[in-house]
């Protein structure tokens, strides 16, 4: 992905920035200016994972560690395209950057689960 993109959003004004991101939620390295750009602008940047079962763990890796540290935001086991219509509804009644990462992490209607076992999957 370019980091044009990201540079792209801010400009356009946008609030937040929902990043599909692989595995335990990565992305490549050349992003991490733009998306410290964005963060330092307060733009709310959050991550999902593109594994449909998955979960990101951003303590496991370096890479993962670094977004942490410049702000980006995990969101555990949310569908990134859940993530994107939460990240639209919450800045549809909050203005504060604060108070939208509060709700991307707050489960509200099953979005987001504590760590789930095999047998939980497999009985749903």
């Amino acid at each position: 992905m370019s980091p044009g993109i990201i540079d792209w959003a801010v400009a356009a004004g946008h609030k937040g920035i929902v990043l599909e991101g692989s595995g335990l939620g990565h992305v490549g390295e050349a992003l991490f200016p733009a998306l410290e750009r964005a963060i330092k602008d307060d733009i709310v940047v959050a991550m999902g994972s593109q594994c449909i079962w998955g979960r990101v763990h951003m303590n496991v890796y370096s890479t993962g560690r670094d977004l942490l540290r410049m702000g980006v935001l995990p969101l555990g086991d949310i569908l990134p395209e859940t993530a994107l219509v939460k990240m639209m509804w919450a800045f549809g009644n909050v203005t504060n950057p604060a108070e939208v990462k509060t709700i991307m992490t707050k489960n509200l209607a099953g979005e987001l689960s504590d760590r789930r076992t095999l047998e939980a999957i497999y009985h749903e």
